[in-house]
């Protein structure tokens, strides 16, 4: 639906990247919840919750950086890598790591 949007309508891509973005709030907020009131391996749980941190890390650097980019003159090609980074290896490693460890988790109960 983003891909769409991005060649067809803005419109469309809009309601894609929301619909994405809310579906990741919801996933990482649900993960938080669970993983405080289960008792799980402690390294599973220590790397699902950095990747949900990650997220949210993410997501308060993207509302930061208009007023950033105003005050210091920072370019999108500034922000492109520490987005990138944090996403990639703080969101997505993180959190398949954390995955890997719960499933062997779940084998050994």
């Amino acid at each position: 639906m983003i891909a769409i949007g991005m060649i067809f309508s803005k419109p469309i891509e809009y309601v894609g990247v929301t619909l994405f973005a809310c579906n990741i709030v919801v996933y990482t907020a649900y993960l938080l919840t669970y993983l405080r009131k289960n008792a799980l391996d402690i390294k599973a749980a220590f790397f699902l919750g950095l990747s949900c941190l990650s997220f949210y890390a993410v997501v308060v650097i993207s509302i930061f950086y208009p007023l950033l980019k105003n005050m210091y003159s920072l370019t999108i090609l500034d922000f492109i890598p520490i987005y990138g980074s944090l996403h990639a290896f703080g969101f997505v490693l993180c959190g398949l790591i954390g995955w890997v460890y719960m499933v062997g988790f779940i084998k050994e109960k």
